[in-house]
């Protein structure tokens, strides 16, 4: 009963509770967030703003606004690799996602910078490890 005609669950973008089911909430591949893309790392995001709005509605405390961030590397060959980084924030109407920062690696960047991307990689790799499991 989550999912709605779609196949995915709609969800409250401040607090991620059922749109269909109140106080369950829903993060990840499930969860209907418009153009938030279903990455590890997104959900990683979900889980987080998730974790922070039931805190605080068991505490009777104000839901913050949420950021949503996704990042994704992709190591292409020994010193090459390419990124696309993104944050996202409510609209005004507090019913959709858009996309306020970020982009991809531009195809036609220097060596050097490709070069950075996997430096860049092995480093959110480390990071997003070191969240998750410590």
């Amino acid at each position: 009963g989550l999912a709605d005609s779609s196949g995915w669950c709609p969800v409250d973008l401040i607090s991620l509770e059922s749109r269909l089911i109140p106080s369950i909430h829903v993060i990840g591949d499930s969860a209907k967030m418009d153009i938030l893309p279903k990455t590890a790392y997104a959900a990683n995001s979900q889980a987080k703003v998730c974790a922070l709005a039931i805190t605080n509605l068991f505490n009777g405390k104000t839901l913050d606004i949420p950021l949503y961030m996704n990042s994704c590397y992709a190591i292409l060959a020994k010193n090459y690799a390419v990124s696309s980084v993104n944050i996202y924030k409510l609209a005004k109407n507090k019913l959709e996602l858009i996309n306020v920062s970020g982009g991809i690696t531009p195809i036609d960047s220097t060596p050097r910078i490709f070069q950075r991307e996997v430096h860049f990689s092995h480093n959110w790799y480390r990071n997003i490890t070191t969240d998750i499991f410590n």
